[in-house]
């Protein structure tokens, strides 16, 4: 399963938009289209923000 599914499946479990989470990592809607969609891949500190705000606290719960 690739990284943007994963981000796609975890922001879908809490009933977010896109819309929602770019406004929680203050990034655009279109950045978050473009990871969900394998196009980009974030940076370590984008991705590190992305699981806080998803609530991936532990390594065996992981998005990589």
């Amino acid at each position: 399963m690739s990284l943007g599914t994963k981000v796609r499946q975890y922001r879908e479990a809490k009933s977010w938009s896109q819309d929602d989470l770019a406004f929680r990592l203050d990034v655009t809607q279109s950045t978050i289209s473009n990871i969900e969609s394998d196009k980009s891949i974030p940076n370590s500190m984008l991705l590190s923000r992305i699981a806080k705000e998803l609530g991936i606290r532990n390594r065996y719960e992981s998005i990589i």
